[in-house]
């Protein structure tokens, strides 16, 4: 997969500065993260039961669990960012700091106008299907990333080819804590480096672009989620 943070979000973020009328961006973001919500059960629920447990890119990504699980966790996660957490971003991005500044060259400092949005049900409407593009993102960059992913869950799988599998170098198993990782580097991990690198660059340069052009300013005068 590419990483969560910004790479995931650069499709949503595109897709949003392409046609504002007819996205919510905080859903389209969101949704292209939520199917990884799991990985951080999966990493803690490993030590109480099987850690061959195969239940790990189960539902998430599936094409069920964009309605079961994607949808919902979307929805709530909009509220939740729309009306707290993006205003708490917001207010970090003050004064004269380093890090404040980076946050207002990237918009963030206009994350408080995301409390004005209104959640009729047109909003729930929009929400849904964006939540549904979002998710659509995630798998596809995930079927070059992933060893499997149970897209028809519960039937099969999707498998990459396998000369993605094919490895360069293996340093063993390591240990963080509770958490433990293997050590490797193949095809696909490296083509995961290139694909979350180009992606996290676009994500910030997006972010950047609706930063420069005011858009979530004239989103919100012209009543646009």
């Amino acid at each position: 997969m590419p990483s969560i943070i910004l790479s995931h979000q650069a499709p949503a973020i595109f897709i949003k500065t392409a046609w504002p009328k007819w996205f919510d961006g905080a859903a389209l973001c969101i949704a292209a993260t939520a199917p990884d919500f799991e990985l951080v059960l999966y990493r803690l629920a490993r030590y109480f039961m099987d850690s061959d447990n195969p239940w790990h890119w189960g539902i998430s990504h599936s094409l069920v669990g964009v309605v079961v699980y994607v949808i919902p966790v979307t929805l709530a996660g909009t509220f939740l960012f729309s009306r707290w957490i993006g205003p708490w971003c917001a207010s970090l991005a003050v004064g004269k700091g380093r890090v404040a500044s980076w946050l207002i060259y990237f918009g963030v400092d206009q994350w408080s106008l995301f409390k004005k949005k209104q959640y009729t049900l047109r909003w729930f409407f929009v929400a849904s299907y964006s939540a549904v593009v979002g998710a659509a993102t995630h798998l596809i960059l995930d079927i070059f990333t992933h060893k499997d992913i149970h897209l028809l869950f519960p039937f099969r799988s999707v498998g990459m080819p396998d000369f993605l599998k094919t490895r360069v170098t293996d340093l063993g198993m390591f240990d963080i804590g509770i958490f433990q990782y293997e050590l490797y580097l193949d095809v696909a991990r490296i083509f995961w480096l290139i694909i979350s690198l180009v992606t996290a660059g676009v994500s910030l340069w997006g972010l950047r672009y609706i930063k420069k052009n005011h858009l979530i300013e004239q989103w919100y005068s012209n009543d646009i989620v």
